[in-house]
Order: C-alpha cells, then structure tokens, then sequence
C-alpha cells in the first residue's frame, strides 16, 4: 500500500498530512521543524505500520 506525504515547512513548526493510495487521511500533525521529529513522524505512520 503506498502512502503520500505533504510537509509545511516553517522555521519552527511543520505539518505533516498523510494519505493513502485512494486518497483517505492517515495522519496529520504538527512536529517541530527537525530532521528527526519528521522522520519520527513519517515512520510512525508509515504503510508498514497498518496492518
């Protein structure tokens, strides 16, 4: 199952909106504006986790 993900990026803050191959949200969130809390975020909610 493929997932698609859009970031806003801003100096502090971004969000994070996730969605599936047919179009229905997975997740959206707001995470600092790290390396790590996006790919913290983007793993947690990734396809390997839907099962």
């Amino acid at each position: 199952m493929k997932h698609y993900a859009g970031i806003d990026l801003s100096m502090e803050t971004s969000h994070v909106c996730i969605v599936d191959a047919e179009g229905r949200k997975v997740a959206a969130e707001g995470v600092d504006s790290t390396p790590e809390a996006n790919a913290t975020l983007l793993e947690r909610h990734g396809p390997w986790n839907a099962w």
